[in-house]
């Protein structure tokens, strides 16, 4: 009998509740990486952020700042091997 049911690709719906899971003591770490074969940092990072945002930290936007951001065409200056080598100093260049 299912005790949770959820989109095949809802991945924060099953981070969420397997680290209820653990949280409540329901199963173990452990348990959860041997039955779906996750690995054992994802658990734990699931689970500290059910500890400290609780259900909703896992639906809520990610932090943009933590975010990796590409560059823009045209929004970053062309920096060629040439301008890289000019602003070394002489004792650093081979």
């Amino acid at each position: 009998m299912p005790v949770f049911i959820h989109a095949e690709d809802d991945v924060a719906s099953f981070r969420m509740i397997t680290s209820q899971f653990c949280v409540q003591g329901c199963a173990r770490q452990s348990d959860i990486i041997r039955a779906f074969g996750v690995t054992s940092i994802s658990v734990k990072r699931s689970v500290k952020t059910y500890r400290e945002k609780a259900p909703k930290g896992f639906y809520s936007p990610s932090n943009p700042t933590a975010s990796h951001r590409r560059l823009l065409l045209g929004s970053a200056a062309v920096v060629t091997g040439a301008a890289i080598a000019s602003s070394l100093s002489t004792q650093f260049i081979a």
